[in-house]
């Protein structure tokens, strides 16, 4: 049984992310980031409380009704008929029933609701804001990683020239055609761009580090990435005007910033309502039985 599980557990696993050996596309590392960050997680549980809000906003239109009961027994000295004292038994039972309904709640309960109301279009909000800011942080990973494996691929070629270079270099003195100084000096442009190598290398190594750590993958064992399509990703350049106007009116940041002014408008309506005066209906029915030494009375 405990196999099975194991098993199972697996192959939803394997289905939910690309293969580790196949390397990894912008798309998929920001649509599996999308999906298994823990910011929008909590951003999508906050959105389910915000619906619950409204449900118990609207509660607050409905009556209230309460029943109670209840049962007690004395055992010894107790009250008698006389009004006097004596060792009997008695017993009392009662119960009661009560209807409260608000008629005028001094427009509370009705602002109270548009406050729930805009609260889940404020997280809404706050979820498309989560998902924006982790796909530009898996893009800046994504890039970078990119970048330092470029420039990886670049030293090592000039570490390739470097020792073709020095063999030439190393022939020629052979010859008798150079100096054993330029022998020398090739020699030291290799040694340099061995050492460029190992820092690209660590470079390439730290940034894929970054990312797989913003995949919330656990390591970066048989993980790689895939160069960019320029024309099919980024198939335009826009100015800086349309950049930074299309950004004050969609950007999901400037956006909850704007509904975080509306929900505090909401509450200060809301604080007003206690201005004004409160009307509500109330009902009760209550009863009781007592026993005195097996008489009964009501």
């Amino acid at each position: 049984m405990k196999l099975t599980r194991i098993i199972l557990s697996s192959a939803i696993l394997a289905t939910s992310l690309p293969a580790m050996a196949d390397p990894w596309s912008l798309d998929s590392c920001i649509n599996y980031a999308v999906e298994h960050n823990l910011d929008v997680r909590s951003a999508l549980l906050e959105r389910q409380r915000g619906d619950l809000n409204v449900t118990e906003a609207k509660d607050r239109f409905l009556p209230n009704v309460s029943a109670s009961a209840s049962q007690s027994w004395n055992f010894g000295r107790g009250l008698t008929s006389e009004n006097t004292y004596a060792n009997r038994n008695t017993s009392s039972f009662g119960w009661g029933a009560n209807l409260s309904l608000p008629i005028f709640q001094g427009l509370s309960a009705l602002r109270q609701l548009r406050q729930a109301r805009a609260n889940v279009r404020d997280l809404d909000l706050r979820v498309e804001y989560a998902r924006d800011e982790t796909t530009l942080s898996i893009m800046s990973y994504y890039l970078q990683a990119l970048y330092n494996k470029e420039l990886l691929s670049v030293r090592r070629e000039e570490l390739n020239l470097s020792r073709a270079q020095l063999a030439r270099q190393e022939a020629l003195l052979e010859g008798g055609k150079i100096p054993e100084v330029d022998v020398l000096q090739a020699k030291s442009q290799v040694a340099s761009g061995e050492v460029s190598v190992i820092n690209a290398e660590n470079d390439y190594r730290l940034a894929m580090v970054d990312l797989t750590r913003a995949l919330e993958l656990d390591d970066t064992e048989g993980f790689d990435i895939l160069p960019l399509d320029m024309d099919k990703e980024f198939p335009t350049l826009a100015s800086p005007e349309s950049v930074y106007n299309n950004a004050l009116e969609n950007y999901s940041g400037i956006r909850v910033a704007r509904s975080a002014i509306g929900l505090a408008d909401h509450a200060i309506s809301i604080a007003k309502s206690g201005y004004l005066p409160q009307l509500s209906f109330s009902a009760g029915l209550n009863s009781s039985y007592y026993t005195l030494s097996g008489l009964s009375l009501i």
